[in-house]
């Protein structure tokens, strides 16, 4: 018996998702929830999934009996959307980021992501789940790290922005580059090492002048004696491979798309060149793949075999590792990690956020 699953959002993201639940066993698209029921029925059509029905409202969806939502409305609504699911008894996948809003992401982890027994609540964090991703761990495990530093030259055009106008903003997306792209960098970071001890860093608009937010930034994590450093772009001219490189007492290490590129612990052997016919995570095709690791690795977690790789605490630190960066900004100063957590910043967050509590039951 498949699980059936209903769409918030009918965008590009949805395609995604949509195509990533058709090719997973056990999972059946049964739903897309949209204003723009036009929208929503090409997305079915596009994913051949005939059956399916395209409705206005979520809870038209939830009295359908689905037992899976896919949250890909703008950022800025998603604690909203997931804590109205969950509060159906439904399980829930939300689109990263957590949420645009600090206090909101907050608030949702707070109130759904301590229960045992409840609905699943799962985060799109698919760094989580590369296939190079336990190696990469054994050879930190087994050795000492200097520093370590990601890119990501994930090049938008200008119709990127214009096209969606939320992007971009501070109020719907949350930021910019860091937000919106780089998150799954410092979602990464903070999985692999756990939290940093302070969060500073830069932003800035090099081509896209008309956002609210910025198209690059910088984010620099101080763990006990070195340095980890996030940078990320919409700017650049090309590129769309995102790297990681990781200095050691032994070496270097390059890690990237999910992959261990290169052999150099202990001076043994070149970096390999990647395959450049290989999808990579940011081409159309990658992100669906990518989106389909996520949805099986919830169905798993429905099905009682382990719990998500990225539940609502993940998200929520990964948001707030961002937002670290916007607030260092303000303060002209590295921020205590640990504080942003508590919500000791929650006032210098850019985004303005709307208290949680005054958020839910907005109507879909």
């Amino acid at each position: 018996m498949s699980v059936r699953v209903a769409l918030v959002g009918a965008g590009g993201v949805a395609v995604a998702h949509a195509r990533a639940i058709q090719e997973t066993p056990g999972l059946k698209l049964s739903a897309v929830v949209s204003a723009d029921l036009r929208r929503s029925r090409a997305l079915l059509e596009a994913v051949e999934a005939p059956n399916a029905i395209a409705v206005t409202d979520l809870d038209d969806a939830l009295a359908e009996g689905v037992d899976l939502v896919g949250v890909c409305v703008e950022s800025g609504r998603h604690a909203d959307v997931a804590s109205r699911v969950l509060d159906a008894g439904v399980h829930v996948v939300i689109e990263k980021p957590l949420d645009a809003s600090l206090a909101r992401a907050r608030g949702l982890a707070t109130r759904y992501g301590q229960s045992t027994g409840g609905p699943i609540a799962a985060v799109v964090s698919q760094r989580r789940l590369g296939d190079g991703l336990p190696e990469l761990r054994a050879r930190l495990a087994a050795t000492r790290i200097a520093g370590a530093f990601w890119s990501a030259p994930w090049r938008r055009e200008a119709s990127y922005y214009t096209g969606r106008p939320w992007r971009g903003t501070w109020r719907a997306d949350g930021g910019g580059a860091l937000m919106n792209q780089g998150v799954h960098l410092v979602d990464l970071m903070l999985a692999v090492f756990g939290s940093p001890e302070s969060i500073g860093g830069k932003t800035s608009r090099l081509r896209h002048l008309g956002i609210e937010a910025e198209d690059t930034g910088t984010l620099v994590a101080e763990y006990p004696g070195w340095l980890a450093t996030v940078l990320v772009s919409t700017a650049i001219a090309s590129g769309s491979a995102w790297r990681a490189r990781f200095q050691t007492i032994d070496g270097e290490l390059l890690y990237e798309d999910d992959q261990l590129r290169s052999e150099p612990m202990m001076g043994v052997g070149p970096a390999a060149f990647p395959d450049p016919t290989r999808w990579t995570s940011s081409s159309p095709a990658g992100l669906h793949r990518e989106h389909r690791r996520v949805y099986a690795d919830v169905l798993a977690a429905i099905l009682g075999e382990h719990a998500p790789a990225a539940g609502l605490a993940d998200g929520f630190r990964a948001v707030a590792a961002v937002k670290s960066v916007y607030i260092a900004e303000r303060l002209g100063h590295p921020v205590e990690f640990e504080a942003v957590l508590r919500g000791d910043f929650d006032d210098l967050d850019p985004s303005a956020p709307v208290p949680f509590s005054q958020t839910r039951g907005t109507t879909i």
